[in-house]
C-alpha cells in the first residue's frame, strides 16, 4: 500500500490506532488477511480504493467526536468488498457483544453464539446473564439464534429471542453432541442428534470442546437449509 494512501487511511484513527495500522500494513498485510473471498485476501487495489472513498466519512465522524474504531472501519471495508464480489454468503465475526457491535449493521440469515464467558465486563455487564442478553442481539429477525450457552446465560438469551440450544451434557437441549474421540492422529469423531435425525462427522480440529463448536456450526447451517 502506498505511503500517501496509507497516511490518508490512518487519519480516520487515533494516533495509537494509526500506529498499529501502519505496523500491520507495512509488516504483515494484516488488514487484507482479515477480509477474504474464496480464500483470497482483500486485493491491494480494493483497499486503496476503499481508503480513498472512506477517508472523508471518517474525517467527518472524527470532527463530530464520533471516531470509528479500527474494527468498525474494517467491518465497513468487509461489507463493501463482499457486496462488490457478489458472494453467495458472507461470514462476519462479531467484535464485542452484539447490541452495539459494528456487525449489527447487517441483518443475518443465521447467527450463533458458541458460549458465554466473563469477558469485556466493563462494556457488556458483570454477569454471564447480562453478557448473554447483549450477545443475543446478533440473532436474525426471522430465525432462531443457535447457541451452546447453558444455565443463566441460556435463560437470558431465551428472554430476548428464539433459541436452538446445542449441548454435550444437557439432555433437554434441542441438539445434543457427542465427542467420539480420535479416529486417527489428525481427526476426531463427533455425533449430532436433532429431532430424531443423526449426523456423524470427522473433524480436523482436535479436542472435546471442538465437538460443541462444530455442533453449533452445523446446526446454524441446517437452520437455513444449507445441508
Amino acid at each position: 500500500m502506498g505511503k500517501e494512501v496509507q497516511q490518508r487511511w490512518s487519519r480516520g484513527f487515533s494516533e495509537r490506532q494509526a500506529s498499529l495500522l501502519d505496523y500491520y500494513l507495512s509488516s504483515t498485510g494484516w488488514i487484507r488477511k482479515q477480509v477474504t473471498v474464496d480464500g483470497r485476501p482483500l486485493p491491494k487495489r480494493a483497499l486503496r480504493e476503499y481508503a480513498s472513498d472512506f477517508q472523508p466519512i471518517l474525517e467527518e465522524l472524527r470532527q463530530e467526536d464520533d471516531e470509528p474504531t479500527h474494527f468498525e472501519a474494517l467491518t465497513a471495508v468487509a461489507i463493501r468488498h463482499f457486496a462488490e464480489s457478489d458472494v453467495d454468503f458472507a461470514i462476519l465475526e462479531v467484535g464485542i457483544g452484539g447490541q452495539y457491535d459494528a456487525t449489527s449493521a447487517v441483518n443475518p440469515v443465521a447467527s450463533a453464539v458458541t458460549s458465554i464467558s466473563l469477558e469485556h465486563t466493563e462494556l457488556l455487564g458483570e454477569t454471564r446473564a447480562e453478557i448473554a442478553r447483549d450477545k443475543a442481539h446478533v440473532a436474525p429477525k426471522s430465525r432462531p439464534l443457535v447457541t451452546g450457552a447453558t444455565g443463566t446465560a441460556l435463560e437470558a438469551i431465551k428472554d430476548e429471542t428464539e433459541v436452538i440450544s446445542v449441548s454435550q451434557s444437557h439432555s433437554e437441549a434441542d441438539v445434543t453432541v457427542t465427542y467420539g474421540g480420535l479416529v486417527n492422529e489428525t481427526e476426531c469423531l463427533i455425533r449430532m442428534t436433532s429431532g430424531g435425525s443423526d449426523l456423524e462427522a470427522e473433524l480436523q480440529l482436535l479436542g472435546e470442546h471442538q465437538a460443541q463448536n462444530a455442533g453449533v456450526g452445523c446446526e446454524r447451517r441446517r437452520s437455513v437449509g444449507w445441508y
